[in-house]
């Protein structure tokens, strides 16, 4: 590519994608080491570990309006770099089609994803130190009993498994899979350190750009993996020099009559039919990433263990406990809803696939809601989709 001045001169596509890797990461370093390095740090502190009053501390936000102050800064070095990326016409392309302009709510929802982040790595060390020792996890299973034999089957096995240990597992989870990402992404660096040319023969090609998304996603940088991903789907489209553009152009004629067959239009037009294919299942990988990992393991499964924290812990800690815990969950579902609109907008892109996460999106939501609805409706604080409000008895388990 060239880029976007009035002369022309061929940019040095290798270093600028050393350098944005070099930037996710830094954040994704931030985000996945240092955060839960220091929610570990500040537990080691008895001044300033969580409690069943007050929850976490309140100087935790000192840290993190320092990872802010550096996600800002590294973000926007970051989407200068990407967009040397692109020509002139390519970045006339995109504002057209509103990607640029859509940079400053994505970089507020990548505030709120580092937000989403701390609250999640809180959440366990909330659930042990602070509200598992006033019965939480019996509490849990009785409500898990109150539905049928299944749930009471998954109720024994939670009792051994405690309501912290549930969130230790789908936080730990989720963390492990960044960390193995992150190790991805230092193992591409290092290699193409080492190669003289890491970009591929073809240039900078919509599979390429597809790999610098799933990496802007890792270092929580939604405003750079949108632009990669869009750009991704516009290099799907390579002109063949060696296919005729007249023979294309009789066969879209005699398909729009009816004399061919729509099958075989595909292989006559003047696109490469492999850089189309390669480029969609490529999109199709990242999608799925976007739906499977992120979406239902790490914010949808950990909305509504987080909605039932709040009801079941509402009368065993205090209020300022309680409300921190709601706020944690409310990260969690923006997350959603903010994902799921995503998926809603590449609706043409992700198919039935992505209707069905969008709806089992806000079903969680709503549920999650509902949750905390119920709070002040039920006696016990506890209600369960398919029973309604829960007796609780907390003689049993105090």
């Amino acid at each position: 590519p060239t880029n976007a001045g009035t002369n022309y001169e061929t940019l040095d596509c290798t270093m600028l994608v050393l350098n944005l890797l070099s930037y996710f990461k830094r954040q994704a370093i931030c985000v996945w080491v240092l955060l839960p390095g220091m929610v570990l740090l500040f537990e080691v502190i008895p001044p300033l570990r969580a409690n069943s009053e007050n929850g976490w501390s309140i100087f935790m936000l000192i840290g993190f309006a320092i990872l802010v102050v550096h996600h800002l800064c590294t973000e926007s070095v970051a989407w200068a770099t990407s967009k040397q990326l692109l020509t002139g016409p390519e970045v006339t392309v995109l504002r057209h089609l509103g990607v640029l302009r859509r940079r400053r709510r994505l970089v507020l929802e990548a505030i709120f994803e580092d937000f989403d982040a701390l609250m999640d790595f809180l959440f366990p060390i909330m659930a042990l130190y602070a509200a598992d020792p006033g019965g939480i996890t019996e509490a849990w299973v009785q409500s898990w009993d109150a539905t049928n034999a299944l749930g009471r089957c998954v109720g024994k096995v939670l009792l051994h498994v405690r309501f912290w240990g549930a969130a230790l597992i789908l936080v730990g989870g989720s963390w492990l899979f960044r960390l193995y990402q992150l190790s991805c992404l230092f193992l591409k660096a290092r290699s193409e350190t080492k190669t003289d040319n890491p970009v591929p023969d073809r240039g900078m090609d919509g599979e390429t750009f597809f790999v610098l998304a799933r990496y802007a996603e890792l270092a929580v940088m939604p405003s750079v993996a949108s632009l990669c991903e869009e750009m991704a789907w516009q290099k799907r489209w390579v002109y063949d020099k060696n296919k005729d553009t007249r023979l294309a152009a009789i066969a879209r004629e005699e398909g729009a009559l009816g004399k061919r067959h729509t099958h075989g239009l595909q292989a006559l037009e003047t696109n490469q039919v492999e850089e189309l294919e390669r480029v969609e299942l490529a999109g199709n990988l990242y999608f799925t990433f976007l739906l499977v990992v992120k979406l239902f393991l790490r914010y949808i499964l950990l909305l509504w263990l987080k909605a039932s924290f709040v009801e079941l812990a509402w009368s065993r800690t205090g209020t300022i406990f309680s409300y921190k815990v709601i706020i944690g969950m409310s990260s969690s579902a923006l997350m959603v809803l903010a994902h799921s609109s995503k998926l809603l907008t590449a609706i043409s892109k992700t198919g039935c696939l992505g209707i069905s996460a969008v709806l089992l999106s806000v079903f969680f939501v709503v549920w999650a809601l509902l949750k905390v609805y119920f709070i002040f409706k039920c006696e016990d604080h506890v209600w369960n989709l398919t029973t309604g409000c829960v007796d609780i008895d907390w003689s049993a388990v105090s």
